[in-house]
C-alpha cells in the first residue's frame, strides 16, 4: 500500500500497488499524474539519491518533477510524506519532507528503515514510437524508459538462449493479432557497425516490414508488451496511456495480455487511460483492480477511490459496462457523498407511489 500526504493536490490518499494489474483512471487534472510522481519521487529517496538531483521538467537530472521539487507539498502546508505499508509483514514506514527552509527529509532513521525493506525495483515506462524507428547499437539489450532501442532488445531475444527465444515467440504470437497484415516471423537488418533495426516478416508476401514503415499502435504495443517480458520479476512498473493509438477492436487483446504476464512474471503493474473501449475490455476479475482518480471539489483535495468502493457497486455494474457508464456519466452521480441518502430516498417515493 503505497501512501500520500499533503503531496501536490492529495491531502491525504492511499492506493494498493500489490497488484499484478491495476487500473487507474479519472479526468485530466484530476491528479493522476501527481500519483506517478509521488511514487518515482519515494524510489528516487530510498534508492539512495539525493534531493538536490530533483529538477523541473526539461532540466535533465536524475528525476523531473513537473514544478520542481518544491510543488510537491501541498498550498498552504510546511511538509509532505511519502509512505508504504507491506501487507506481508504489517509493516509501514513513511518518510517525510520539510519544506519550511530549505527541503530536507526531516526523518532520517526511518529512511534506513525504508532501504532494507522496501528497496523495490520501480520502471516508468513511457514508449515514443518516433523513436523506435531507428536503428539502434546491439549492445543496447536493457529496453530504455522511452522504448528506443527496441530493435536492440528484441535483436537480444532473437540471439538468446531458449527462454528468450520463447519470450520472442511469445511476442509474436500477441503483436499478430494486432494490425490487419498477417505476420509471420521477426527479422532484423544489421550493419558492421553493430546497428539492428528490427522488421515483421509478412506472411502472405514473404515483405520484410521494417521498423520505420510499421503503426504507432504496433509499435507502442509491441514495445509495452517488451518491457514487461523484459523487466526484473517482482518489478513496479507503471505505463502511462498505456493503450495510445492501438484500435478499439483490439484492445481486449492487450488488457489479457498484460494481465497474464504480470501474473506469470509476478509483477505489479498500473497504468492509466481515458478509453472507455479499454474499460469495456475489462474482464469482472480485472475490474477489482480499477481506481478512480477524483478532484473533491468540498475538500479542494485529488482522491483515490477503488470501484468496488463505491456505494452499490454491484447495482452500477448491472447497467451497463464501465466505460459506457462513464461516457454517459452515470458512475459521476455514485462519487456524490450524499448518493446513498438519495438513493434511499428515492426508492421511498417508489414504493410509497405502488402502494
Amino acid at each position: 500500500m503505497f501512501s500520500l500526504t499533503n503531496f501536490k493536490s492529495f491531502k491525504k490518499a492511499e492506493i494498493d500497488l500489490s497488484k499484478p494489474f491495476t487500473i487507474l483512471i479519472g479526468p485530466n487534472g484530476s491528479g493522476k499524474s501527481n500519483l506517478i510522481e509521488g511514487i518515482e519521487l519515494l524510489s528516487h529517496i530510498i534508492k539512495g539519491y539525493s534531493l538536490d538531483e530533483i529538477t523541473d521538467v526539461g532540466r535533465e537530472r536524475r528525476l523531473e518533477i513537473r514544478g520542481g521539487l518544491e510543488s510537491c507539498v501541498r498550498f498552504n502546508e510546511k511538509n509532505c510524506s511519502l509512505g508504504v505499508l507491506s501487507q506481508d509483514t504489517d509493516e509501514s514506514y513513511k518518510i517525510t519532507i520539510n519544506f519550511e527552509n530549505q527541503p530536507v527529509i526531516s526523518n532520517i532513521q526511518d529512511l534506513n528503515q525504508f532501504t532494507k525493506y522496501f528497496n523495490f525495483s520501480l520502471i516508468i515506462f513511457d514508449p515514443h514510437p518516433r523513436l523506435m524507428r531507428r536503428y539502434e547499437r546491439i549492445r543496447n539489450s536493457s529496453l530504455f524508459k522511452d522504448g528506443s532501442n527496441l530493435s536492440a532488445v528484441l535483436y537480444s531475444l532473437h540471439q538468446g538462449n531458449e527462454e528468450q527465444k520463447k519470450t520472442l515467440n511469445r511476442l509474436l504470437n500477441l503483436i499478430k493479432q494486432i494490425p490487419e497484415e498477417p505476420y509471420e516471423s521477426f527479422d532484423f537488418i544489421t550493419t558492421q557497425l553493430d546497428d539492428v533495426v528490427f522488421g515483421l516478416k509478412h506472411a502472405g508476401t514473404g515483405q520484410l516490414i521494417n521498423a520505420y514503415i510499421l503503426s504507432d499502435g504496433t509499435l507502442r504495443t509491441l514495445a509495452v508488451l517488451t518491457a514487461l517480458e523484459t523487466v526484473a520479476e517482482g518489478s513496479l512498473i507503471i505505463i502511462e496511456e498505456f493503450d495510445n493509438g492501438l484500435h478499439p477492436s483490439r484492445l481486449d487483446i492487450l488488457v489479457k495480455a498484460i494481465d497474464e504476464c504480470s501474473r506469470r512474471r509476478k509483477l505489479n503493474v498500473l497504468v492509466t487511460t481515458h478509453n472507455p473501449a479499454t474499460l469495456n475490455a475489462l474482464e469482472p476479475e480485472q475490474l477489482d483492480g480499477v481506481v478512480f482518480c477524483t478532484w473533491n471539489k468540498e475538500k479542494q483535495a485529488s482522491e483515490l477511490i477503488k470501484l468496488k468502493d463505491l456505494p452499490r457497486y454491484d447495482q452500477l455494474l448491472e447497467r451497463g459496462r464501465l466505460g459506457d457508464l462513464i461516457t454517459r456519466r452515470i458512475v459521476d452521480r455514485y462519487f456524490n457523498p450524499d448518493f446513498e441518502e438519495e438513493y434511499k430516498k428515492k426508492s421511498l417515493e417508489w414504493l410509497r407511489s405502488i402502494a
